[in-house]
């Protein structure tokens, strides 16, 4: 079920048109090697275009994956999260950036080395 959830939105990420939403520099994919469980970048978006961050976790580390998207003031523009006892290897945030500018985005994934992550 997850794996077919994770085509799916896999899928939509590729399917969307390229002209809309992605970060000015560019789509990013890529499976990225975690430091102390979290992996960060910085990535410019366009005011009002649909933005979107999408990772899939390894399956060694069942674990609480979380996904945070925070404007350089530190605050939080998304988040996903794992709620409860709920454990997920598949986290996701789409946002409308209020403004041009750059946005922090941490993927955290407890217990594991890399995970899979995907921009636009």
């Amino acid at each position: 079920m997850r794996r077919i959830l994770a085509l799916g939105c896999f899928g939509v990420l590729i399917l969307t048109p390229f002209g809309v939403g992605s970060p000015i520099g560019g789509a990013f994919s890529d499976n990225v090697e975690l430091v102390d469980e979290t992996w960060t970048t910085t990535k410019t978006f366009r005011a009002g275009e649909r933005a979107c961050v999408l990772a899939v976790g390894s399956r060694e580390a069942a674990a609480n994956m979380t996904i945070t998207v925070k404007d350089t003031k530190g605050t939080v523009i998304a988040e996903d999260k794992a709620a409860g006892n709920l454990t997920g290897n598949i986290v996701a945030v789409t946002w409308y950036p209020p403004r041009d500018g750059e946005y922090r985005i941490e993927v955290r994934h407890p217990g594991s080395r890399d995970c899979y992550v995907a921009i636009k």
